[in-house]
């Protein structure tokens, strides 16, 4: 299938991006938990900045991957605070790839991400101007819906470890979880040149696995 691509402006796409940025939701919509964005810059940020600034957000689907962009600040001041805005994209790539899981199960299409073959790179990332940072997620197909996953997140830093245990924790706490027995998988930990790091995470999504067997 012939990839089709998305491009997102301040008014449509870019405008669910500054959502993901000011609420801090992550995943695709499951669980309202803050990202790992703490902010550790080696040098003075541009404290000039406001929400209100000029990013391309693009994003393409194919059968085989995901593949998301950020171009503009770093960062952003948001309720007085310095919010590391580019690392949004991950949270903006975790829920559109969430919501590409369950549609394709939906569909019968039954799929995973290749944990093993993410690429992340960024590009400009010195705490001062903006980056480029572009993410790509593979797609896998399965055998069967007992095979695939269906929800998907992330835990991620700039310039320091991301917080994996407590991600793990919340994703796991009971009466608010959705993941399906014990089938959250995590990836190794990624890390660009500049020292972006980021764990990414799947799992099977119990209201729409229900019927799978724990192992």
């Amino acid at each position: 299938m012939r990839p089709y691509r998305k491009t997102a402006t301040i008014i449509s796409i870019f405008s669910c991006f500054f959502s993901i940025l000011t609420t801090g939701c992550s995943s695709d919509g499951e669980n309202s938990m803050s990202n790992d964005s703490k902010v550790y810059p080696n040098k003075q940020a541009n404290t000039n900045l406001s929400p209100k600034f000029s990013a391309k957000v693009n994003y393409s689907i194919s059968d085989e991957y995901l593949f998301f962009s950020y171009e503009g600040p770093e960062f952003a001041v948001v309720n007085g605070e310095i919010s590391d805005t580019a690392h949004r994209l991950s949270n903006f790539a975790s829920k559109i790839t969430g919501e590409q899981l369950k549609k394709r199960y939906a569909e019968g299409n039954y799929s995973k991400v290749d944990l093993t073959k993410i690429v992340m790179k960024t590009e400009g990332m010195d705490n001062e101007d903006s980056v480029l940072y572009t993410l790509k997620i593979p797609l896998v197909r399965v055998k069967n819906k007992c095979a695939a996953f269906t929800s998907f997140d992330h835990s991620g830093g700039w310039n320091h470890a991301p917080d994996i245990k407590k991600r793990l924790k919340d994703l796991k706490k009971p009466g608010k979880t959705t993941v399906l027995c014990n089938s959250l998988r995590v990836s190794k930990c990624y890390k660009t040149k500049e020292n972006l790091q980021e764990y990414w995470i799947q799992w099977k999504n119990k209201q729409m696995q229900g019927e799978c067997p724990c192992k």
